[in-house]
């Protein structure tokens, strides 16, 4: 996904490509808004550019082995942490992550109730449990596997 894919947003996009552009890129980001605006799309636009080999003055290239890995969310460097409901044998978001791809990959601006119909919750409640936390710790402890950032 790159930023001009993605309609609106654009003085978020260009702030954020001022950030790269300017090498000041904070540790953590957090967007919001309402619901259905493309903030995850935004957020995978802007990963996309943060690991581009050749990027533009205000995009990815597209083309160059991150942004393909990325635009198809298999990037080793990329992680996802989002609400589930607690199967047997399925208790992280790891566990989810081919139901994650082919929802997200499926619909840009996949909402939670989408989500939750795609991985058939049912009447379940879906949260993000506490053991998900300690797979937080270890990814952020791990370097870059690609490179770079």
């Amino acid at each position: 996904m790159q930023f001009k894919d993605i309609v609106g947003h654009q003085s978020t996009k260009e702030r954020l490509s001022q950030m790269i552009r300017e090498d000041r890129l904070s540790h953590a980001l957090l967007l919001t808004g309402a619901k259905g605006i493309g903030k995850l799309s935004l957020a995978v636009a802007f990963l996309q550019y943060v690991h581009c080999k050749a990027p533009l003055e205000d995009d990815s290239c597209g083309k160059c082995s991150s942004c393909k890995k990325i635009s198809k969310l298999i990037h080793p460097d990329m992680h996802f942490v989002f609400p589930i409901v607690k199967n047997k044998g399925q208790e992280i978001c790891d566990h989810y992550l081919p139901q994650w791809r082919e929802a997200l990959g499926g619909n840009p601006y996949l909402s939670f109730n989408d989500w939750l119909e795609s991985i058939e919750a049912g009447n379940k409640q879906a949260i993000i449990y506490g053991n998900e936390s300690e797979e937080v710790v270890k990814k952020i402890n791990l370097k870059s596997y690609e490179g770079g950032v």
